[in-house]
């Protein structure tokens, strides 16, 4: 793949349109979502943070002269319970006459709709342009070229293009200190001596609360953050599904299409939001509506890029099968003023096929279960959200090590720190569970499923 050499670049406009959005997200990274991208300012290469700074990169004499496109995945990221995360897919490096690397982008960072495509992810030419690398590129007349092997330079750390992390740095090197001290402690009050430290296990229930604590911290921020945000704007469509469904009040209440000016939102039931692009060259650009073979009844609703890659999927018994659908599927198309076709399966053709519209799928019929589990609160920065049972367990243990304390005040403040440790990790999971389950998980009003 090849570009002009920098020159001149074409005008733009007053207030430049993002040109790259961050993989979807949920809170506590919505701020992420609404405020991180990267755009061609003029000249400019602009990084925008969730905070909303701005990092500007010239291109040009002086500048950012050519881009190398690494397409070479990493190695899978371990470290965590349970099995291994798939490694980054590849970056691209934007350099400057000294071929010094000024902006690094990773790529999986950068496409929205990039769950669906953690494992095997899209290659080459075709991920440089759906994430709207590609497009970024030629709009600043930069030539890129594709190596297949990972360069082991180190790169500053100013020169990664992050949209952000999960949870905050203070918050991931607390967790990590408040586990060493609870290892250490642990161990040195369960050794087998006959009159153990006074107080190793007060340290160890000390440290245990430091991790509910935390996270409490954590969710206070997020919550700040977000209150913070202005609203997202825009036409809201929600979901209006057959009746009989048996879609839950978590559904019909959170997932929508919003219609903003620059970005088409779509948020799943779980509130996680992808933004795709209105205008550029990876933009939405069509919606198809899948029919059955010959009786042509609704299927689904795919938006479709350029190319007729599919970005995101709207299955038809979910969103507008019900009695006002067909009013919102018209509300929907008037408000994105997108070309509209319709596509017939073949005889024997099952949607769906292309993963994106599978992912949706299984977003938009999710156990209650798996929607509990994945809408807690994340415990580390790798989006963890299993491990407060493990952290439960942990400090029922604390509490019963605290009762055998020979020492009569640290057996009482071991007791208190144990039993605080264990109701600031479970009390939260049992509210979100019993919310839930009484609520959210519930079959929405004229969604009961019909009795057998």
């Amino acid at each position: 793949m090849s570009a002009p050499t920098p020159g001149a670049l074409p005008p733009t406009r007053e207030q430049p349109e993002p040109a790259l959005r961050p993989a979807a997200r949920r809170s506590p990274g919505l701020d992420v979502l609404r405020n991180a991208c990267v755009f061609r300012d003029k000249r400019d290469v602009v990084v925008r943070d969730r905070h909303g700074t701005e990092r500007r990169h010239l291109v040009g004499d002086g500048g950012i002269r050519r881009a190398v496109h690494v397409d070479a995945p990493g190695p899978p990221v371990g470290g965590r319970m349970g099995p291994d995360l798939p490694g980054p897919w590849g970056y691209v490096d934007l350099r400057n006459a000294k071929d010094r690397c000024v902006l690094r982008i990773e790529l999986d960072d950068w496409l929205p709709e990039g769950a669906a495509f953690a494992a095997e992810p899209p290659r080459g030419e075709r991920l440089l342009a759906v994430t709207g690398v590609a497009g970024l590129l030629a709009d600043l007349r930069v030539p890129v070229t594709t190596v297949r092997e990972r360069d082991n330079a180190t790169v500053d750390k100013s020169a990664w293009a992050r949209p952000g992390r999960l949870l905050p740095v203070w918050n991931t090197l607390g967790r990590g200190a408040a586990l060493a001290v609870w290892f250490v402690a642990f161990v040195i009050a369960i050794l087998p001596v006959d009159r153990p430290p006074v107080g190793a296990r007060v340290v160890t229930a000390g440290a245990a609360v430091l991790l509910p604590l935390l996270t409490l911290a954590a969710r206070a921020q997020t919550a700040l953050r977000e209150r913070r945000l202005p609203s997202p704007g825009g036409l809201r469509v929600t979901p209006d599904p057959e009746p009989g469904a048996g879609m839950t009040v978590r559904f019909v209440t959170t997932a929508a299409v919003r219609v903003q000016d620059r970005d088409l939102v779509l948020v799943d039931q779980v509130g996680q939001e992808r933004w795709l692009p209105r205008t550029g060259p990876h933009r939405v650009a069509a919606l198809v509506r899948i029919v059955e073979h010959g009786t042509r009844s609704s299927v689904a609703v795919e938006l479709h890029g350029p190319d007729g890659q599919v970005r995101g999927a709207l299955p038809w018994a979910c969103w507008f099968a019900g009695a006002k659908g067909e009013a919102r599927w018209k509300e929907l198309v008037t408000a994105t003023a997108l070309p509209v076709r319709d596509r017939e399966l073949a005889a024997k053709e099952h949607w769906p096929q292309h993963r994106v519209a599978a992912m949706d799928t299984d977003l938009s019929s999710l156990r209650p279960a798996v929607a509990r589990r994945v809408t807690r609160f994340p415990s580390s920065q790798s989006g963890g959200a299993g491990t407060g049972v493990a952290l439960g367990t942990g400090a029922i243990g604390l509490l019963g090590c605290a009762l055998v304390e020979g020492h009569p005040t640290a057996r009482a403040v071991g007791v208190t720190l144990a039993v605080l440790a264990l109701l600031g990790t479970l009390l939260p999971l049992a509210a979100h569970e019993l919310h839930g389950r009484l609520r959210l998980d519930r079959p929405a009003p004229g969604q009961e499923e019909p009795a057998s």
